[in-house]
């Protein structure tokens, strides 16, 4: 037979951890220093032997190259096969382990030949080529999830949707990925594993939605409110006054015609005329203001006469016009 018996769970899961056949050989070999790794051509030569004593066919390449002996850890002496179908967690370490060493520095010793050689006969089972797949995947995304804010990137990493993200699997709206979430809640992970990862993230999500939906406290009123209440108050008591048009008929005069605007424009500039001064009249004013000087005036003819002081000759005519005022009874006076 070519190709290893994998062992799958009833989910249809590959099975990683060892076998009882794996933690026997363990134990019977104990510690111990392990031994110089042969070279490629020895461990050639020692697989066709085992194929020709098995029945086999020396010119199948995979039945050949399951027939490899380990040359490094634990199980060193161990063929290919054996390791796929005891113990596929360990095997899937050492291809990893090759894959990063390829990408940093390449080697041709024999040590190196040997991994190369189980990752070719691993990587030949499609089951396990898929789980290295994911498995490289998951410690990328569990490099990222170590940023902050970025938890959820972590695959989940077992189960029926090991490869869904931790916060696509919270959020999705699909029924099954709900109960699975649920389901999650209420078990009691081992420490440091993979569920213990996804349902620490998963309570932790649900203590953000909770603190989410809780209503903020009310603000204080004595602090928020104070000064917008005076702002208001003050902003509603200030009524500016109506503005009072500069020209409450210019629609109008523009309205009636070129004659009328030029009419109302030399009204308004035509100062208003003086009062006249009545032909026998007389105007006495007195006042005691400043620019007064507290002196009488007394208007007559248009002359200004000041506290009674006049010329010869206006005194005489001021005579003679007291003397027709009198007997007309026509005087007037202001007093300011």
């Amino acid at each position: 037979m070519s190709f290893a018996n994998l062992k799958f769970t009833p989910s249809h899961q590959l099975v990683l951890r060892a076998s009882d056949a794996a933690a026997a050989f363990t134990a019977a070999m104990g510690p111990q220093a392990t031994a110089r790794a042969k070279k490629p051509e020895e461990v050639e030569k020692e697989s066709r032997a085992r194929v020709v004593s098995g029945g086999g066919d020396p010119g199948n390449p995979m039945l050949v190259l399951g027939c490899h002996s380990i040359q490094l850890g634990k199980y060193q002496g161990q063929t290919f096969r054996w390791l796929l179908e005891n113990d596929v967690g360990y095997a899937c370490h050492v291809v990893a382990s090759n894959q990063r060493e390829w990408e940093t520095s390449a080697s041709d010793s024999p040590l190196m030949a040997n991994k190369d050689s189980i990752a070719r006969y691993s990587c030949a089972h499609p089951a396990f080529a898929e789980h290295l797949k994911f498995r490289r995947a998951q410690e990328e995304a569990r490099a990222r999830a170590t940023l902050p804010g970025r938890g959820g990137e972590a695959l989940v990493g077992f189960g029926l949707f090991k490869e869904a993200t931790l916060k696509d699997l919270y959020d999705s709206k699909e029924k099954e990925h709900q109960t699975y979430v649920k389901w999650l809640r209420r078990k009691t992970p081992q420490p440091g594993s993979a569920m213990d990862v996804a349902i620490k993230y998963i309570l932790g999500r649900d203590k953000e939605r909770s603190a989410a939906a809780t209503p903020p406290p009310p603000a204080s009123s004595s602090t928020s409110s104070g000064p917008s209440n005076s702002t208001s108050k003050a902003a509603a008591s200030t009524v500016l006054p109506p503005r009072k048009p500069t020209a409450p008929n210019f629609s109008a005069l523009v309205h009636g015609g070129p004659g009328v605007l030029q009419a109302q424009i030399r009204k308004l500039m035509t100062p208003p005329a003086r009062p006249a001064v009545p032909a026998d009249g007389q105007v006495s004013c007195s006042g005691s203001g400043a620019d007064q000087g507290g002196a009488s005036w007394r208007l007559r003819g248009g002359d200004a006469v000041r506290g009674g002081h006049l010329g010869a000759g206006a005194q005489e005519e001021e005579e003679d016009d007291d003397g027709r005022r009198g007997a007309a009874g026509n005087t007037h006076s202001c007093s300011g």
